[in-house]
């Protein structure tokens, strides 16, 4: 078995992270402090480059445009897209200004599932992302060092695309007559349940959990599931599992039955079994 994820040793991450996942088509994966007092060099990388702010404002020129990106927000830089870090206010008139960011590196091969997904992203603008969400998914990637073998793996990937989810722009509740704002609607909250699916695959949950965890009632989930995806949650549970392993099948190098545990599958018989329901196919013909 191999250990895809590997810790970049250097001075200048001490008490951060820089790990590579090289199995993953990921060079390079960090969380760095930015000081900002003058621009930075003008510079473009041969990767995919994504960028979210944790905490504070980042400036970003990206060839003519100035862009103000801050607590949650996302960047998509594209290969050989020119651009340079500045600080964040008028220019001529910035004091020092400091952020908190992850920076994720994508192998541009459009096999990859995250590149294909990055590159299906606007590059160049900013996309706001929830500041809570952006900062729990930096907290799991900096807790991924603890972990050892495809655990590692699994949790940083899960991280890795909670983070990408956020360049998505996401339905804003409408303002009610009175001031504030709608609670929110059903896609709301059946989007909620199918995001805590997608970051618990690893683990042992059924429906009675997902519901539990978003507010929900067993049958209330299940009714919002059959109107808007017309299956039940555990159908909808057991396809996510199933498009996390076929993601890993082409992705990566760890065993099918390696694949099957941090999928949340009970075994590599009722991997096999699940997968040949919903693919038709076996797991070794999905093999990248």
């Amino acid at each position: 078995m191999t250990e895809p994820v590997k810790p970049i040793l250097s001075a200048r991450y001490a008490g951060r992270f820089a790990v590579a996942a090289p199995e993953f088509g990921i060079p390079y994966l960090s969380e760095a402090s930015l000081t900002m007092a003058a621009p930075h060099d003008r510079h473009s990388h041969a990767e995919i480059q994504v960028l979210w702010v944790v905490e504070g404002e980042m400036g970003m020129e990206v060839g003519p445009d100035r862009l103000r990106v801050g607590p949650g927000g996302g960047l998509v830089l594209s290969p050989g897209q020119r651009h340079r870090v500045v600080p964040p206010g008028p220019p001529g008139a910035e004091p020092p200004a400091r952020a908190r960011i992850v920076d994720l590196r994508l192998r541009d091969d459009p096999a990859l599932p995250t590149a294909a997904f990055a590159r299906r992203v606007a590059a160049g603008v900013i996309h706001p992302g929830d500041p809570a969400t952006v900062a729990d998914a930096a907290r799991r990637l900096r807790a991924t060092l603890d972990a050892a073998g495809p655990a590692r793996s699994a949790r940083m990937m899960s991280a890795v695309w909670e983070l990408l989810g956020e360049l998505v722009v996401k339905p804003v509740p409408l303002p009610t007559p009175g001031g504030g704002s709608a609670p929110p609607g059903p896609d709301m909250r059946l989007a909620a349940a199918e995001r805590y699916m997608a970051d618990h695959l690893s683990d042992p949950i059924g429906v009675d959990a997902v519901a539990a965890a978003v507010g929900l009632s067993r049958s209330q989930l299940t009714r919002l599931a059959a109107r808007h995806r017309g299956v039940g949650p555990a159908e909808l549970l057991r396809r996510l599992r199933v498009d996390r392993a076929r993601h890993l099948l082409r992705g990566s190098t760890l065993a099918i039955k390696e694949i099957a545990r941090v999928c949340g599958f009970v075994s590599q018989n009722h991997f096999s079994r699940v997968y040949f329901e919903v693919t038709g196919t076996r797991p070794s013909a999905g093999r990248g």
